[in-house]
């Protein structure tokens, strides 16, 4: 069992050792400064986190996915580690450029087999297929690998290897909004 207190409820030295027999006492503590400030645009709205290493370098880049409480759309976000817990924003380097949209949440997978982790983007509108190059830059390759409805209304997307025949698949989840916001599977065929 872990128990987990915020520092607002009570003092470091408040905190016990120890919990009960076979638990921890996790004590999380705000660190200013290891992410940068100010980078999100006025009405944006962080709707989703992935921690994953998009450069194979062995620590945890961050994800994050932006939305809006409209259909105004924004620029998703990719912060990368410098292996000491310090993220700097690299987004304009390594997302592709003029794919704004009204995100919602993202996850990530070896889609075309090569190694690094790929990624698939859930909208308010369609989805978007990110192809990781190796370095952990992205190409849009919607178009050319996924058939995704236009008008799709997504809150989640979550890889996994659905039909059990070793490669990867998506699942969507919608927002409930009828046609437009149902689940769907899509189940990835032929060659990568």
């Amino acid at each position: 069992m872990v128990v987990l207190v915020s520092s607002s409820l009570v003092g470091a030295s408040d905190l016990p050792c120890d919990g009960p027999r076979g638990s921890h006492v996790a004590f999380f503590v705000e660190e200013a400064g290891r992410l940068p400030t100010g980078t999100e645009p006025v009405g944006t709205s962080s709707t989703g986190l992935r921690l994953v290493d998009v450069e194979d370098d062995g620590d945890l880049d961050l994800f994050v996915a932006q939305g809006t409480a409209s259909l105004d759309a924004r620029p998703n976000v990719l912060f990368i580690n410098d292996g000491q817990g310090f993220f700097i924003d690299d987004s304009a380097a390594r997302l592709p450029q003029g794919l704004d949209a009204n995100s919602t949440s993202a996850d990530f997978a070896d889609v075309d087999g090569d190694g690094d982790l790929d990624a698939v983007v859930a909208n308010v509108g369609p989805e978007q297929l990110l192809l990781n190059d190796g370095t952990g830059h992205f190409v849009e390759a919607t178009a050319r690998h996924a058939s995704f409805p236009a008008e799709q209304a997504s809150t989640a997307a979550a890889f996994g290897d659905l039909d059990g025949d070793g490669d990867v698949d998506l699942i969507v989840a919608g927002t409930g909004d009828g046609d437009v916001g149902r689940e769907r599977v899509f189940l990835q065929t032929g060659p990568k």
